[in-house]
């Protein structure tokens, strides 16, 4: 139940009342807006100009889950909104509070209790649209999200939306302060160059320098920036065995006490094993490191062995990374331009194409692109499981891209006679 002020439910009860308009208006960036009404500014938790030109319609309620809608009419030359605000999308879902005082007894805050302001309505900002010197904002009610359809249904392409929580990348990794060197209009434009380090997914192997001990092998693998190969399913076995042949190599593999447990340098958890027959024996009590392709058993199989052996190791590090001049050509498909100077400062657009240094708006920005202006660019995602391996991602792909479609059911079965 509202606990009114007395002064307010005096005027509500008053056949001559002094109420007005007050809206209250958050924008994307946080900038918030005080607009009355009244024929005066007013001050409340800050000050709240005075738009004669505004008209507020009946306020569209019902019973059940339907949004609330009131439209707002006000001239586009007014100090507090203009034209190249909503032309950059600054009031895109902005957050609205509307409610009403009494002019003769103003509430100090928005938090008194008991209250003298009544709130009529909160909403966000939907469709805006414009007529000659005159624009329309349609406020909607928090209820009508529920409208939407919420959930996650199987899909070939990622649900996730690039440098979310799911997805996991960082953003800020793959964003590259840059500028304009030419425009050929609103959409199209040229890039300075750009020094892009790509690292490619996945891992690399090698093999020591010369043969060695266990630990020299470790501390060889260490300063390369890797450890001694971690195997981790008989797929990675068999590629270092068709890699380097059936010689004796070192694996990161050892226990560091007698007779405990097997662990990998690399601090990963041993979920598989190739021993061969009867190993590991730990034989004279002094085998504690393990190597593959012993003499007697070249097929890749596992032998523990003195860590004093002096063998080839098998290196496992991440693939070095290559810097590009210029990005390369998709670089940026899908990614985000956030313009940082000029005209169009704060203006934020997504990338339809990126080709040769030149990329290509979705949508023409509200200004001319003039040479010099700097911008923020960020990588995109086109959704794809092939796109997770540019960010060796592929274990946060939200999508299921091998599940058949509905033709490949109705499809007529090949007759293999």
């Amino acid at each position: 139940m509202l606990n009114l002020h007395a002064n307010l439910k005096a005027a509500l009860a008053s056949p001559t009342q002094c109420l007005t308009w007050c809206w209250k208006l958050t924008r994307a960036d946080n900038t918030v807006l005080r607009l009355t009404s009244y024929d005066r500014d007013l001050y409340i938790d800050g000050t709240y100009q005075a738009l004669g030109g505004y008209r507020p319609s009946a306020v569209d309620t019902e019973l059940g889950w339907n949004s609330q809608n009131q439209s707002l009419e006000a001239i586009l030359d007014s100090p507090a909104i203009t034209e190249a605000d909503l032309d950059r999308g600054l009031y895109d879902f902005a957050r609205l509070e509307c409610f009403l005082v009494n002019v003769l007894d103003l509430p100090t805050t928005l938090t008194e209790n008991p209250a003298k302001h009544i709130v009529l309505y909160r909403a966000i900002l939907g469709k805006v649209t414009r007529s000659n010197l005159r624009y329309t904002f349609e406020a909607r009610g928090f209820e009508y999200l529920l409208n939407n359809k919420v959930g996650s249904i199987t899909s070939k392409l990622c649900r996730a939306r690039f440098g979310d929580s799911r997805c996991g990348v960082n953003i800020a990794n793959c964003t590259y302060n840059l500028s304009v060197v030419a425009a050929a209009d609103r959409r199209t434009f040229t890039l300075s160059n750009a020094n892009i380090t790509v690292t490619p997914p996945g891992i690399a192997l090698s093999l020591t320098s010369a043969p060695l001990t266990w630990a020299q092998a470790e501390a060889e693998a260490v300063a390369a920036g890797g450890h001694l190969a971690t195997i981790r399913s008989a797929a990675e076995n068999q590629a270092i065995l068709d890699r380097f042949g059936g010689n004796t190599l070192w694996i990161g593999l050892r226990r560091s006490s007698p007779n405990g447990p097997f662990e990998w340098s690399s601090g990963e958890p041993v979920t598989y094993t190739n021993w061969f027959s009867g190993q590991p024996d730990n034989y004279l009590g002094i085998e504690d490191s393990v190597a593959m392709s012993w003499v007697t058993h070249p097929d890749g199989q596992w032998n523990d062995l003195p860590s004093s052996g002096q063998f080839y190791g098998v290196i496992e590090s991440p693939n070095p990374p290559t810097i590009y001049t210029n990005a390369p050509n998709d670089w940026f498909t899908y990614g985000t331009v956030t313009f940082t100077s000029g005209n169009n400062a704060g203006v934020i657009r997504e990338v339809a194409s990126y080709s040769n240094n030149t990329i290509v708006l979705f949508e023409s920005t509200p200004f001319n692109i003039a040479p010099g202006t700097t911008l923020q660019i960020a990588t995109g995602c086109d959704k794809t499981l092939r796109n997770c391996f540019r960010y060796n991602n592929v274990v946060n792909f939200q999508g299921e891209p091998y599940i058949p479609t509905p033709d490949k059911f109705a499809s007529t079965p090949i007759d293999a006679g």
